[in-house]
């Protein structure tokens, strides 16, 4: 038995004397996977988001264009480093809403159509340059978020096995594909994956105006990558808040800029989301999916009561392509009061905003929990290398029946988690189901791309609370 005893600690101090080394190795792992994975993934994504994207870089920087056309400015700005010095270059078209008119395409190595939306991007960017970029940062990023996760327990244990769990997400095609695709959604899962880093060591970063400075410049960034993170940086300031009364009060000032700098991107992403061509795009798409559509008669008659005049036959559920400067009347009603009428109608109808996106009441209404699996292998874009672990359903329910399962077993012990290691995976999500609702509501178009990050999050917090209970139920490191 004491041999045995001894064996076991032995094991435990060689690993733990080796701890670094693991480290590298698992580390070194991850990165030869991602590689082989980007390069096994055969195919470039162009958008039309991406026209977009594009269209907005090629303006100057400092020009009322570049901020104030509904286009968060950081992937604009992204692609300017990547301007190409081709000879065939393409003026962007002057409206956004112009480029709807194209379908979108995959592209295999740099050959693309010979359409506007897709020149545009081929002859004034590089666009594989800029791929290999979003590839570097997003490797780069979710090694820097394993090692931050993994610093939360003490256990080396417990250290090595979350460490793991994070590469593994960060290896499944869900993320990885976004590498390939001229679209944001690569930066801002880096973006967010370096934010939730700095919230694990919120506490340090407030005494540290180095790290203070950088987590400020994260979450700029977080906020400028993609309109739907203007929710998520709103929902920050009740978390920094609860950190800074347990914090007694202490570095005001450095939680005063955390503070003034949240609602400063809340105030100007609110603009942004209101402003220009494509402000005009969700509410297309909401309006020709829902209030045309069999089983939200509601919406509609609350429109119609609110103003609006009649739809024309021929634009009912076309309301996407549908050239609204035919019908002036509704064209006028429909730039200065659609918002305003959704927005009311979401604020007076509870019920509606909180049970309908649960609720399948047509063939083709998607309900928000088919989400929460993202099927990111759209537009036929397969990649040989089709890692899904965590991202399944299976893991939710298994993740789920574990967690109460140590739940219990901690509440028999009587055993006390330490509150820092509970509140962040909590907030995530009761912000990642928030917003799941909000974006749900907000844009039915591409809601596997826009309601990834919100997956993202709900695993994020399954994984912390399930390794800190139970790193609760172990010893620190056996001596």
């Amino acid at each position: 038995m004491n041999s045995h005893i001894n064996s076991d600690k032995n094991i435990t101090n060689i690993i733990r004397n080796n701890s670094t080394r693991i480290f590298c190795v698992l580390f070194s792992i991850f990165f030869i996977f991602r590689i082989l994975i980007y390069f096994e993934t055969e195919y470039f994504v162009i958008w039309f988001d991406s026209a977009q994207f594009a269209a907005t870089s090629l303006a100057p920087v400092w020009s009322n264009l570049f901020w104030s056309d509904g286009i968060p400015p950081l992937y604009p700005f992204f692609l300017k480093h990547f301007t190409s010095l081709s000879g065939n270059s393409v003026l962007p078209e002057n409206s956004f809403l112009s480029l709807f008119s194209y379908n979108p395409t995959i592209i295999k190595g740099i050959e693309i159509l010979d359409d506007y939306p897709y020149l545009l991007v081929k002859n004034n960017f590089d666009v594989i340059s800029a791929s290999l970029f979003q590839f570097v940062f997003s490797t780069l990023s979710c090694a820097i978020f394993a090692f931050s996760f993994s610093s939360i327990f003490k256990n080396t244990y417990i250290k090595l096995i979350s460490a793991t769990f994070i590469l593994m997400l960060g290896m499944e095609s869900s993320i990885t594909l976004w590498d390939k695709h001229i679209l944001t959604e690569s930066i801002s899962i880096s973006l967010l994956f370096l934010t939730i880093s700095f919230l694990i060591h919120i506490k340090y970063v407030a005494k540290n105006i180095i790290f203070l400075v950088l987590f400020l410049l994260i979450l700029t960034g977080l906020s400028f990558i993609k309109i739907t993170n203007n929710y998520l940086i709103v929902l920050l300031i009740p978390f920094i808040g609860f950190h800074f009364i347990k914090d007694n009060y202490n570095h005001s000032f450095n939680y005063a800029l955390i503070f003034f700098t949240l609602l400063s991107l809340f105030t100007f992403n609110q603009y942004m989301l209101f402003s220009g061509d494509r402000s005009q795009v969700p509410m297309k798409d909401l309006i020709s999916s829902r209030i045309s559509s069999e089983g939200f008669e509601d919406i509609y008659n609350y429109f119609r009561t609110s103003g609006m005049p009649e739809l024309p036959e021929e634009v009912i559920g076309k309301l996407w392509t549908a050239n609204f400067e035919d019908y002036p009347e509704l064209n006028d009603w429909w730039l200065t009061k659609s918002s305003k009428t959704y927005q009311k109608y979401l604020l007076t109808h509870p019920n509606y905003f909180f049970f309908r996106p649960f609720q399948k009441v047509n063939d083709y209404n998607t309900t928000v929990y088919n989400y929460l699996t993202p099927d990111l292998h759209f537009h036929e874009q397969v990649a040989p290398t089709k890692l899904q672990i965590i991202f399944t359903d299976t893991f939710l329910w298994i993740a789920f029946a574990a967690l109460f399962l140590l739940s219990l077993l901690i509440f028999m012990r009587n055993k006390t988690i330490d509150i820092d290691n509970t509140l962040l995976p909590l907030f995530l999500l009761i912000s990642g189901t928030a917003l799941y609702l909000i974006i749900w509501h907000a844009d039915e178009g591409e809601l596997d791309r826009h309601l990834i990050q919100c997956a993202i999050m709900l695993r994020v917090a399954i994984l912390m609370m399930f390794m800190s209970l139970v790193s609760s139920l172990v010893k620190n490191d056996i001596e």
